[in-house]
C-alpha cells in the first residue's frame, strides 16, 4: 500500500463524513503525491479542489498551501505566467496571515521564474524577501516540524541567492550572502535543545528571547486573522516586538558570543580582510550540482575563481581518499585531483602567503588539505594551515588572543572506562610526555581522569589535552561525546551538549581521540565536537579527522607541544606533521589532525 492509497481511503472516508475540512487535506497530500510521481495534470486537478475548497470554509493554513503547490505544478507544466500568478497569490495571503514557511516559499518560487526569464535584478530582489522571512523565522522555529523539508529548502534558498549573485558578476556580495548562511543548519539544529549554557545567565537570555520570538509569531497570525484588528492585539504585538528587539539588541552589546545563536551578524568580506594580518590567507569554497567557487582573502584583495568540477565527483574522491587512507592504501592519484580542483586555481597566490586558513564546503569538511598532492610534494610542505566553519567565527577566536599565554596545562590519558579493550597505554604516555615541556602541570589517567572532576575545574587550564576514546553520534551529533572515567558507569560520556555549558578560557584544546574532528553535515555545515569547544570558549583546537595509528600520534603531539613553546600552533602542528612524514610518509599517519580556529 502506498501513501496514495493512504490518502484516496481518507478522501473517501472524509467524504462520507461529509467533512469540508478533511477533503481539502486530502486533495492537498493527493496531489503531492501525484505530483511527485510526474502525474502533473492529475495533480493540478486536485490542488485546484483543495484551494476551492479551503477557501470556501477559510481554512487559511490549507488554503496558502494549495496556491504554493498550484505555483509549483503549473511551473513544472512549463506554464510560467500562470504559476506566477499562484505564487503571488500565495505570497500575498500567506503574508497577510502570518504563515511565513508559505511566505518564503512563495517567493522563492516567484524569484526561481523570474530567474529562468533572464529577470535576474527582480529574481534577487524576490529571493531576498524570502530570505528575510526566512532570517526572521530562525528563533521560534520548532525542529520536529518540517525538519527535513525546511533544512533542505532553505538551504536552496540561500544557495539560490549566492549562485543568482555570483552570475550577476556580484562576486563580493555572494560572499557575504554565504558567510550568513555558514551557520544557519547548526542553529537550526539547536531550536529545540533543552542547552545547558555557560552561565545562568546565557540560560534565561536564550529562554526568554525565544519565548519572545513565539509570542510574536503567535500574535501575528492571530493580528492576520482579522480584517480590522482590535487596537489592544496592535498594542500589545508592537509592544512585545518592541521587547523581542530590545532583547537582541542588548545580547549583541552584552555577549557577542551568544548573539551567534539568537541572530545572525556574520562578518562582511571588508570585515574579514580587516581582521586578517599582512601574509595571511583564507581560502573559502562553494560548491555547487556542477561548479565549485572559490575565494582566496589577504588583508589587501581578494581572488575569484569559477572551477569546473561537479559536486558528485569532488564528494565521490574525498570518500575514497579516507576510505584509501584508513587501509594505508596508495592515495596519491586521489590526491593530485583533489590537489588540481582546489589549490591549483589560486597555487601561485598562495606562494606569497605565510599562513593558509581553509573554510570548506560539503564534503571538503572530511578532507585534510595537508595531505593534497601535487608531484611530490605536498600542500604541507609548503605552508601552515588552520580552518574554520566560517570567516566570521574568527571574530571570536582573534579576539582571545592574550600577550601572556595561560600555560597551565590539563593532560587527561587513558581514562578507566572499566574495560581493557578500550585501553590507550600510549595515550598515557603521550600525556606525560607533556610535562617535560610544561611544567605547570595536571596529569589525570586511568580512574583519576573522571568527568565529574573536569568540568568542575576546566576552566582553570590555559591548554587542554584530552587523550580519549571520541565517538561521533551520526544520528544526533549533539550526543557525539568523549569518553572518560566515572564511578557512575552511566556518566563516561561527556556530549557536545554537556560541552556547551562549559566555561573554557583555553588558547588551546587538544582532542587527541578517534574521529574527534568528524560530524554531521547538517545543511552543508559540520556539526560536531569542534563547534561545541569553540562556543564554550576555546580559540583553538586540535582534532583528528580519522583514527590516527597510536604510535605516530604519540610522536607528533610530543613534537607539536615542544614546537609550541616558542612557536604558534599552525607552525608547531606543521613542524610535527613535517616530523612524523620523515618515518611514517603514509598521510594516515600525519595528516589526520588539523587545526580549527585561531593560527597564532
Amino acid at each position: 500500500t502506498t501513501a496514495l492509497d493512504y490518502f484516496q481511503q481518507a478522501k473517501t472516508l472524509d467524504e462520507s463524513l461529509k467533512s469540508q475540512w478533511g477533503l481539502g487535506y486530502d486533495h492537498r497530500n493527493i496531489g503531492i503525491s501525484l505530483l511527485a510521481l510526474g502525474q502533473l495534470e492529475e495533480a493540478e486537478g486536485h490542488f485546484l479542489k483543495a484551494e476551492q475548497i479551503s477557501a470556501d470554509i477559510n481554512n487559511v493554513i490549507n488554503w496558502v498551501k494549495a496556491l504554493l503547490e498550484l505555483g509549483n505544478v503549473n511551473k513544472a507544466l512549463l506554464r510560467p505566467d500562470q504559476a506566477l500568478g499562484y505564487y503571488e497569490r500565495a505570497h500575498e495571503l500567506s503574508q497577510r496571515y502570518g504563515i511565513k514557511e508559505v511566505e518564503w516559499r512563495a517567493a522563492a518560487g516567484k524569484a526561481t521564474l523570474l530567474r529562468e526569464e533572464g529577470k535576474l535584478p527582480d529574481s534577487l530582489t524576490w529571493f531576498t524577501k524570502g530570505f528575510e522571512v526566512v532570517e526572521g523565522m530562525r528563533a521560534a522555529l520548532k525542529i520536529d516540524e518540517l525538519r527535513n523539508s525546511f533544512q533542505t529548502n532553505k538551504l536552496d534558498l540561500y544557495r539560490d541567492i549566492i549562485t543568482l549573485l555570483i552570475t550577476m558578476n556580484r562576486t563580493d556580495d555572494a560572499f557575504n550572502f554565504l558567510e550568513r548562511s555558514r551557520s544557519r543548519s547548526f542553529i537550526d539544529l539547536l531550536g529545540n535543545q533543552k542547552l545547558s549554557f555557560k552561565n545562568e545567565g546565557d540560560q534565561e537570555t536564550w529562554t526568554k528571547i525565544n519565548r519572545l520570538a513565539s509570542t510574536v509569531d503567535s500574535l501575528k497570525s492571530e493580528l492576520g486573522s482579522y480584517e480590522e484588528p482590535p487596537a489592544d492585539l496592535q498594542e500589545r504585538y508592537r509592544n512585545t516586538k518592541a521587547l523581542y528587539e530590545e532583547a537582541i539588541l542588548e545580547v549583541k552589546q552584552e555577549n557577542p558570543a551568544l548573539s551567534s545563536f539568537v541572530s545572525v551578524d556574520p562578518l562582511n568580506l571588508k570585515g574579514v580582510q580587516a581582521l586578517l594580518s599582512s601574509r595571511v590567507g583564507l581560502l573559502t569554497y562553494f560548491l555547487t550540482k556542477d561548479q565549485l567557487y572559490l575565494w582566496l582573502i589577504t588583508k589587501e584583495r581578494t581572488i575569484f575563481k569559477t572551477v569546473s568540477a561537479k559536486e558528485e565527483d569532488l564528494t565521490r574522491l574525498v570518500t575514497r581518499y579516507r576510505q584509501l587512507v584508513q587501509h594505508l592504501e596508495p592515495v596519491g592519484d586521489e590526491l593530485e585531483k583533489l590537489y588540481a580542483s582546489l589549490i591549483q586555481p589560486v597555487a601561485a597566490d598562495i606562494k606569497n602567503l605565510e599562513y593558509l586558513g581553509i573554510i570548506p564546503d560539503g564534503p571538503l569538511h572530511f578532507l585534510s588539505f595537508a595531505a593534497l598532492k601535487h608531484g611530490p610534494a605536498y600542500l604541507v610542505d609548503e605552508i601552515p594551515l588552520f580552518y574554520a566553519p566560517s570567516a566570521s567565527v574568527f571574530q571570536f577566536t582573534f579576539a582571545k588572543r592574550q600577550a601572556v599565554k595561560n600555560d597551565k596545562v590539563l593532560a587527561i590519558g587513558n581514562p578507566d572506562l572499566g574495560n581493557f579493550n578500550y585501553d590507550l597505554p600510549l595515550a598515557e604516555l603521550e600525556a606525560q610526555s607533556i610535562k617535560w615541556n610544561y611544567p605547570n602541570m595536571d596529569i589525570l589517567t586511568g580512574k583519576k581522569a573522571t568527568k565529574e572532576w573536569v568540568v568542575k575545574n576546566i576552566s582553570r587550564y590555559g591548554i587542554i589535552h584530552l587523550a580519549a576514546h571520541g565517538e561521533f553520534d551520526e544520528a544526533n551529533p549533539l550526543l557525539s561525546s568523549l569518553w572518560l572515567a566515572s564511578e557512575n558507569p552511566e556518566n563516561r560520556r561527556l556530549t557536545v551538549k554537556e560541552i556547551f555549558g562549559l566555561e573554557l578560557n583555553a588558547d588551546l584544546v587538544t582532542l587527541s581521540a578517534c574521529q574527534t574532528g568528524l560530524g554531521k553535515l547538517e545543511a552543508g555545515e559540520l556539526i560536531g565536537l569542534n563547534r561545541a569547544f569553540v562556543y564554550a570558549g576555546t580559540h583553538a583546537l586540535v582534532s583528528a579527522l580519522w583514527r590516527v595509528d597510536d604510535l605516530s600520534t604519540s610522536v607528533l603531539m610530543k613534537h607539536f607541544y615542544r614546537n609550541y613553546v616558542t612557536a604558534n600552533k599552525a607552525k608547531s602542528l606543521r613542524q610535527a606533521q613535517l616530523i612524523v612524514k620523515k618515518d611514517f610518509p603514509h598521510p594516515s599517519y600525519w595528516a589526520g589532525f588539523s587545526l580549527i580556529g585561531d593560527y597564532q
